[in-house]
């Protein structure tokens, strides 16, 4: 059993790597989107799909 660990610890290790890659851009995706921040990053003036981004309110960034 150790012995397969060790044989397979590099693709362990950036199979770790990856999910912890994935999980932290998932997780600011989320705390980005309870601030009311848009996903795109590039502002709200003249985007079409404002009123989907920001349905509570009225008001561009």
């Amino acid at each position: 059993m150790l012995a397969a660990v060790a044989v397979n610890m590099p693709t362990i290790i950036i199979g770790l790597i990856i999910a912890v890659t994935f999980a932290v851009i998932v997780i600011r995706g989320i705390i980005k989107r309870k601030n009311g921040e848009g996903g795109c990053g590039c502002g709200c003036s003249g985007c079409p799909n404002s009123a989907i981004c920001h349905k509570g309110s009225s008001k561009d960034k």
